[in-house]
């Protein structure tokens, strides 16, 4: 083969080369992409042809609506679903002992209650403290100096839950001391966060259907605590502390049977009778010692519950002859022996005297949920409230 002139052969170097490097280039592409495919199920691809990777997708929340959907009503301190986790959406207004103002708190996107935004609402003061027996020791406040008061609620390390102060003393002035309601051995400064008692107004009924929970008298509210488990907040049902506290609502039309009431809760503290969820012979309460029962307007159906432990309560009403109490996934079968619907406007605490209990969230469906939806519905609630506090049992 004839060769072609120097000159151009020095031409035709440079475009011999950059062709060649092309070449190469398409092959690393080529190669990038077959092994783009094979290692991601799902693949999509920029203009230029590359792979691109694929988004991780944020843990998902799962509320017991998403569980077991359709409930009549239902009211708690998350979120009752995933749909309802947008960060605007109200779960509770809360009444602040000291001045009577009142806040919504919302559920954050992550399906946890704003509890930040309650404590802010709440707070007078932060100071560094130690405690004894019963005397709280503040040495300095960095937030609220001063503003201390009667009946007020501190949280902190070591300190027992639901601790109050009894008597400010020279508080307000650090360093100084205060009484508290009970015992606290805090032998090192901490930081404590002294807060207003704050009182449920509206429970906001979270499934769409506006059958909200309501006390707008003062006198007859129950309390709201943060760190009431862990760093979880509780309403505290205290028939105990007042007889005539209650929250009652909903304008739903009567739940004929089949129908079912679900509660979490813990730490009763007698063995007094009290109303978690019910109106008249319908209803998920708790009946002497270690006992809880649901009914439709006949002798109901008993489980077997811990005094001051923590649980998952399903009452099922199958028919007025068959039906179950589950306690954390022990299903007690029976006949409830009633045919009573169960009907609005339905009511939280006896209003006659009662036990004290911490209530995380409750509620109706106007269906029975066969095992299978017990189970995971116990799951749920055990897995968001009771495991990251090592207490309950699990489903």
């Amino acid at each position: 083969m004839r060769s072609l002139p120097r000159a151009q052969r020095a031409f035709s170097a440079p475009l011999i080369w950059a062709s060649k490097m092309r070449q190469r280039l398409l092959a690393v592409i080529l190669a990038g992409t077959i092994f783009g495919l094979l290692a991601a199920p799902v693949v999509a691809f920029s203009q230029w042809g590359f792979v691109l990777p694929k988004p991780v997708a944020a843990a998902s929340y799962t509320g017991p609506g998403d569980v077991f959907s359709g409930a009549t009503q239902w009211v708690g301190l998350r979120s009752y679903n995933a749909a309802y986790a947008t960060g605007s959406n109200k779960a509770i207004k809360l009444r602040r002992y000291s001045d009577n103002t009142t806040q919504d708190i919302n559920i954050l996107a992550s399906g946890d209650l704003d509890d930040a935004s309650a404590l802010a609402f709440g707070l007078h003061s932060t100071c560094t403290a130690t405690a004894a027996t019963t005397t709280l020791s503040i040495s300095s406040c960095s937030v609220g100096s001063g503003s201390i008061a009667q009946f007020d609620f501190v949280i902190g390390t070591g300190f027992p839950v639901g601790v109050s102060i009894s008597s400010v003393g020279t508080c307000n002035a650090p360093p100084g001391t205060c009484t508290l309601s009970a015992t606290s051995t805090v032998s090192s400064p901490v930081t404590v966060n002294i807060y207003s008692p704050l009182y449920p107004v509206t429970w906001y009924d979270q499934t769409g259907n506006g059958n909200d929970l309501t006390q707008a008298t003062n006198g007859n509210q129950f309390q709201f605590w943060l760190n009431c488990l862990g760093s979880f907040p509780c309403v505290v049902v205290d028939g105990a502390f007042n007889s005539s506290a209650t929250m009652s609502g909903g304008s739903f039309s009567n739940i004929a049977i089949p129908y079912s009431i679900e509660a979490v809760e813990g730490n009763r503290t007698s063995s007094t009778n009290n109303t978690i969820l019910g109106k008249g012979g319908a209803t998920l309460s708790f009946f002497g010692a270690n006992t809880v029962y649901v009914a439709s307007g006949g002798a109901g159906i008993n489980g077997t519950e811990t005094d001051a432990a923590y649980h998952v309560f399903q009452g099922v009403i199958t028919s007025n002859s068959v039906g179950n109490m589950n306690v954390d996934n022990t299903a007690n079968s029976g006949s409830p022996g009633g045919t009573t619907a169960f009907g609005s406007p339905d009511i939280i605490g006896s209003g006659s005297g009662g036990s004290q209990y911490y209530l995380f969230e409750t509620g109706v469906w106007p269906s029975a949920p066969d095992s299978t939806h017990q189970t995971s519905q116990c799951h749920n609630g055990y897995t968001y409230w009771f495991a990251p506090n090592s207490v309950g049992t699990s489903c």
